[in-house]
């Protein structure tokens, strides 16, 4: 385990050949682990090596079948890599197999909502919402959506409760402290930051953010070409 925790926190700290190396050393001594072949996948796929990423969950997920965990990471491959079906069929196995868990619910919604599928993608933000009232992401998002597809008034509701939940200052909102983040700071999810949220890297909430979303999302999902 001792290689697997050095492999996360190589993760974490963004030196992913570091991390990669760890995680393959824990399989040499120790054999497969669903924790070793998800770091070593999840590593290759930063460093954008994506054909041997998805080798190396498609062998993690013929061994450890149901684990949601690496369903949702290989999906986050195929959504990088903008293959939309492939992604939203493994969230969707993800949410079936973890359905208690609020995370399943708004990635396989992030994803549906990128395929044009809105009002899936409503749903299941909503059913993430009802299960974490207070996930600032999720609101932000359900919000982006919304306004997207003209329903501006409900959009502004999960403006608000996002930029309250963040402690920023809204025209609607009542006055909380100032947030000394700036407007494009990122916001990090409390516990997935190895997950969905952590790949976008970024979310959006000032308006003029907010207004250029889809253009964003574009330009940090294309897979970066000539590599």
């Amino acid at each position: 385990m001792k290689h697997i925790e050095r492999g996360q926190k190589s993760l974490d700290e963004g030196n992913f050949i570091q991390a990669l190396e760890a995680f393959e050393l824990e399989i040499k001594e120790t054999g497969n682990s669903a924790k070793a072949l998800l770091g070593k996948a999840i590593s290759l796929r930063k460093l954008e090596k994506y054909p041997e990423s998805q080798k190396t969950f498609d062998l993690a997920i013929g061994i450890f079948k149901d684990d949601p965990e690496l369903l949702c990471e290989k999906a986050i491959t195929h959504f990088q890599l903008n293959q939309l079906e492939e992604a939203i069929s493994l969230f969707d196995k993800a949410k079936k197999l973890d359905p208690k868990n609020p995370f399943r619910y708004s990635s396989l919604a992030f994803a549906q909502a990128k395929a044009g599928f809105f009002f899936e993608a409503i749903d299941n933000y909503e059913k993430a919402i009802e299960m974490e009232p207070d996930n600032e992401i999720t609101h932000n998002n359900l919000g982006l959506l919304k306004e997207q597809i003209g329903w501006g008034q409900q959009a502004q509701v999960h403006f608000k409760k996002s930029d309250e939940l963040i402690g920023r200052t809204t025209p609607s909102s009542q006055s909380p402290p100032k947030s000394q983040k700036s407007e494009s700071e990122e916001i990090v999810p409390k516990e997935e930051k190895t997950g969905f949220f952590d790949v976008l890297g970024l979310v959006l909430t000032s308006k003029e953010e907010r207004k250029g979303f889809i253009e964003f999302v574009k330009s940090k999902f294309s897979p970066q070409r000539g590599k």
